[in-house]
């Protein structure tokens, strides 16, 4: 199996938008399961929960994530009041 990495430099998006992007990402994994639960990941888009099983290994999956995938977002996110 071959494994690789890569990092994108100069790619001119500014360092505020990064932190706002890490901060809402930080902020969407700290709400309750129950408040995630409303946002499934469903046409590659929305939260996938840690208890999740693998097609392809049929075992849990060890993380959570969220998909992002434009235009299919309407919908796909927690309102600031959530």
């Amino acid at each position: 199996m071959e494994i690789g990495f890569f990092q994108v430099s100069h790619h001119g998006i500014p360092l505020a938008d990064i932190l706002q992007a890490f901060s809402m990402t930080e902020a969407f994994f700290d709400l309750p399961d129950e408040v995630k639960r409303q946002y499934p990941l469903a046409g590659n888009a929305g939260w996938e929960s840690k208890a999740q099983v693998r097609p392809s290994t049929r075992t849990p999956d060890q993380k959570e994530s969220y998909q992002i995938t434009r235009p299919l977002m309407a919908g796909r996110w927690p309102s600031d009041r959530e």
